[in-house]
């Protein structure tokens, strides 16, 4: 008879599983055993008491922790007014599915996003131009559900710092990233968009280069997916190039590729020169810089997928603007001249990564600079008629017309060597 094998029993256990007689991992701020039963941890609360919260952010951060109580749809003294976005996709008696944790996640996206659209806002950034759609693709699939709530996670955990959210970010991360992967072994008419939509929230929030290349090539399989179906959708309209062809440079382009580097870093330095005690643009400002000139220093190999890690550091500028994306519905205008700038690099780089076209809308980011510009013209104007006579704002006004000299001329120069991809937006964003 064997001996029965003996096992040291676990006193740090979380009181719900040492209740339950089940093994806990002991994760913080919540054992995997109950997410997965949706039930309250203990740990949860000893997270809460150890981490002090402000601002209206960690507020949300609080309510989200807070948000596997056996409560219902929120707290008597806690009040909660969902966006009008959520409301009208997930309604309370009509979402079953819907946790109440997830639905925090996704009420912090869908007010970013409303606010935005509110303002006409939303047109000015690849990523921000998406939400709305990938928000109703949700609806009908639970993996681009949980990719929007890993969003929501990571932009939280920037924002206040939490390592609780960062745990959730990475919790709702890899459930996304299972469920794209089951969903490739399907492939098809009906799941593709929601492949498209998971692909790309998925690759904004890649903490590695190499998930960022599997999540990117997802993007680039989906649109060739959706090509050969003859499949079109609201959200292939919004990514995809107006033509898919090869970029030839002619003999007199206003810069060669080293050139375009150069020039773009000389415009960023002088962007950096104006943004003053701003710490997240100038950090964005820095982290643009060295991606151009460690990208001039060691240039990635010939292959697709180096050249998509390549791109890694510059996936999305919410890493380094999390308090920014708040305020982008305030029409800040230097905040707008950067996110011109922001695509005026990946312009910069298409010739150097030239796999990286189709995946990463470059012919989009044409739109976007163009806008942006357009929109930081109508500010200038209003400081103008406001207070015509003063130097302060005449002097403004000549910077930011300066400031963005540099990511319409790379617009210019890309509408010169794809003639026929575009026309010129004439869009009010």
């Amino acid at each position: 008879m064997k001996a029965r094998k003996t096992h040291l029993k676990s006193r740090t256990g979380c009181a719900t599983c040492r209740g339950r007689r089940i093994k806990c991992d002991e994760a913080k701020p919540q054992c995997m055993n109950c997410i997965r039963r949706q039930v309250r941890c203990d740990f949860l609360g000893q997270a809460l008491s150890s981490q002090s919260f402000s601002g209206e952010s960690s507020t949300q951060v609080a309510r989200i922790l807070r948000a596997n109580s056996d409560s219902a749809h929120g707290d008597a003294d806690d009040p909660f007014e969902e966006p009008q976005s959520l409301r009208l996709l997930f309604p309370i008696d009509e979402s079953p599915d819907l946790s109440k944790q997830e639905r925090f996640l996704m009420a912090h996206l869908c007010k970013i996003s409303d606010d935005l659209v509110a303002v006409s806002m939303d047109a000015l950034d690849f990523g921000l131009s998406l939400l709305p759609e990938t928000h109703r693709i949700s609806v009908g699939c639970s993996f681009v559900r949980h990719s929007v709530c890993g969003l929501a996670s990571t932009h939280l955990a920037l924002l206040t710092q939490s390592s609780s959210m960062v745990y959730l970010a990475y919790y709702y991360r890899d459930l996304a990233l299972r469920g794209l992967r089951e969903s490739l072994t399907v492939l098809n008419r009906n799941n593709v968009d929601a492949m498209l939509a998971a692909s790309c929230l998925l690759s904004w929030q890649a903490p590695e280069s190499q998930e960022f290349m599997q999540t990117m090539k997802g993007v680039d399989l989906a649109l060739n997916e959706m090509e050969k179906f003859g499949h079109q959708s609201q959200l292939r309209s919004l990514i995809q190039q107006a033509e898919s062809r090869e970029t030839v440079l002619p003999e007199n382009a206003l810069h060669s590729v080293d050139a375009s580097v150069e020039l773009a870093c000389s415009t960023l330095k002088e962007l950096q020169k104006q943004v003053g005690d701003d710490a997240e643009l100038v950090r964005g400002i820095k982290e643009l810089i060295n991606f151009l000139q460690n990208l001039r220093i060691s240039p990635p190999g010939p292959t697709p997928d180096e050249q998509l890690q390549a791109l890694h550091p510059i996936r999305h500028w919410l890493s380094w603007l999390p308090k920014a994306l708040l305020r982008l519905s305030d029409r800040d205008p230097l905040l707008m001249v950067f996110l011109a700038h922001y695509n005026m690099v990946v312009l910069a780089v298409e010739s150097i990564l030239p796999a990286t076209r189709n995946p990463f809308a470059i012919s989009k980011r044409v739109e976007f600079i163009e806008r942006l510009d357009k929109l930081i013209s109508e500010v200038r104007q209003t400081a103008a008629e406001e207070s015509p006579k003063s130097p302060s704002t005449r002097r403004r006004r000549e910077s930011l017309s300066t400031l963005m000299f540099g990511p319409m001329a790379f617009a210019r120069q890309w509408r010169q060597t794809n003639p026929t991809n575009l026309r010129p937006s004439d869009c009010t964003p």
